[in-house]
């Protein structure tokens, strides 16, 4: 498992913003950096691992085949996929509209076939 450091990155920012340095004007609040500490030695112990990571040369054409779509176009997308309000927009037939868009939105068609590619 490689962990995602945005989660730890979100939980560092949630305990400096919800928590005050000092309790009662001078007492430093050592609860606040106990929580810290927890963090960054969660942080520590998966930079000590060590990944054995293999290249997989199907993902890598994969990936370097995607469709990138410039921010107007993906909003664009988005109102097609989900129309403002949470609803989705319908066709004329009645059916919940969904548009295709090549290699953007489901990958695991062209990857589940890959032996040794694991999907969690």
């Amino acid at each position: 498992v490689i962990p995602y450091l945005g989660v730890y990155l979100t939980d560092l920012t949630f305990i400096e913003d919800g928590n005050k340095d000092y309790l009662s004007g001078r007492l430093i609040n050592f609860v606040k950096r106990q929580h810290v500490s927890h963090v960054i030695r969660e942080i520590q112990q998966y930079q000590n691992d060590l990944y054995a990571l293999e290249p997989v040369s199907v993902l890598q054409q994969w990936l370097r085949n995607i469709t990138y779509f410039e921010e107007d176009q993906m909003f664009d997308i988005s109102l097609q996929l989900e129309a403002r309000g949470g609803k989705l927009k319908k066709s004329k037939t009645g059916k919940k509209d969904t548009p295709e868009y090549p290699h953007t939105f489901s990958i695991y068609g062209e990857l589940e076939d890959i032996p040794g590619f694991l999907f969690y």
